[in-house]
């Protein structure tokens, strides 16, 4: 009898489906969004009759346009504080409720909220992107990397009160919101909770742009492995939101490790920045945690369950399209866990993990030994229990 599997997929599994996943595509899609509803309000007058993403057509707005947009928002910083923090506080009233009721108008509201005030995030990502083309060339950004430079940022500034270290951040933060970071009582009390509201309607705006690649999941081709295996796959971990899954009909063994398109509950997020035991005390910056996020959106630890479709105790495990990165060790660490028997959470007898190239190749390995250390890794890939193996 043929063993369970096991499927652990991360955002190379979408990208391999040729779905605009990345984190760049995300920001070209906010772009080109703001862009066309501009024009469609400066044409209308009128926030009514916004176009939704499947209406897109026009090409990433120029880097001047961009800062076109970002120079008007920055002005808010000039307005007078309190009609400015009233109008802030109706649209997050409202965009919560239609979080909550998963209204119809949540798209639209959320761009109304960016066009009028802009959003700290979406400045901030910009601004670093910009910054790596002109020193490195055209690249890729990493959001999860990004929101924990910016957390460190802020909580050193708020521990220790003295000017941040890192100029790469707190000056491209500073653009974003001002110069606050020296000054804890403005940035604690003022800009804290915008910079956290920003935080959810971006993660809205994300999930929008992966909509949209959802929608088309029928048009997708098939991975032949997977395929091939399908038939054997009894549980999926995955660490997208899409439903990518569903091609290979495995839509009801999945477990969303980070949430889910169309709750409205996607974890977005750093791993702890504090030393462990600060970080139970100060828990200013938690909401930008993924720890917090799993308690938040009551995701916790479900995954854990995902063995529970299999007819037997042993399985082998698929890992395709995954870093290892140490940022989501929480649910890795468990998965590369031994138990008593010698299993990997307590089930899984060897791991395969899929490669697409020698560059991404030594980063797995690099990210293995951070999560489970140098000695194990090497007993484990000796033992041919971790194998790693080219996507053909």
């Amino acid at each position: 009898m043929e063993k369970n599997i096991l499927l652990v997929v991360g955002n190379g599994f979408d990208r391999a489906h040729g779905m605009n996943t990345s984190y760049t595509d995300i920001l070209e899609f906010i772009w080109r969004m703001i862009q066309i509803n501009d024009l469609q309000k400066n044409r209308d007058n009128s926030y009514h009759n916004n176009l939704t993403p499947s209406d897109i057509t026009f090409q990433s707005p120029s880097k001047d346009m961009r800062n076109r947009f970002i120079n008007e928002w920055n002005k808010n910083l000039d307005k007078p504080r309190k009609e400015l923090d009233n109008q802030r506080e109706e649209y997050a009233n409202e965009i919560h409720q239609a979080v909550r009721n998963n209204g119809g108008n949540l798209f639209s509201l959320i761009v109304e909220y960016t066009l009028k005030f802009g959003n700290v995030w979406l400045c901030y990502f910009a601004k670093i992107m910009d910054s790596r083309e002109r020193r490195l060339g055209k690249g890729w950004i990493d959001f999860e990397e990004e929101i924990g430079r910016v957390v460190k940022v802020i909580e050193k500034s708020l521990l220790n009160r003295i000017k941040p270290e890192d100029r790469y951040t707190s000056e491209s933060l500073t653009d974003a919101i001002g110069d606050v970071l020296s000054n804890d009582v403005e940035l604690k009390e003022r800009f804290l909770p915008i910079i956290k509201f920003d935080f959810l309607v971006f993660s809205l705006w994300m999930e929008e742009a992966l909509k949209m690649e959802d929608g088309r999941l029928d048009s997708r081709e098939k991975i032949k492995m997977i395929e091939e295996e399908a038939s054997n796959i009894e549980g999926v971990i995955s660490y997208n939101y899409t439903h990518t899954p569903k091609l290979y009909n495995l839509g009801d063994k999945v477990q969303f490790i980070h949430g889910e398109l169309g709750r409205h509950n996607l974890v977005l997020g750093t791993s702890e920045t504090l030393e462990d035991e600060s970080a139970d005390e100060f828990v200013e910056c938690a909401y930008f945690k993924k720890k917090y996020q799993l308690i938040r959106y009551r995701l916790g630890n479900k995954f854990k369950t995902v063995f529970s479709n299999g007819t037997d105790d042993k399985w082998d495990a698929i890992i395709y399209g995954h870093s290892l990165t140490p940022a989501d060790k929480y649910s890795l660490g468990w998965l590369f866990t031994e138990d008593d028997n010698g299993l990997f959470a307590s089930h899984i007898e060897t791991i395969t993990i899929y490669y697409y190239d020698d560059l991404s190749y030594d980063q797995q390995i690099a990210n293995l030994i951070a999560l489970i250390g140098q000695e194990n890794a090497l007993k484990y890939v000796s033992e041919k229990r971790i194998v790693f193996q080219p996507i053909s």
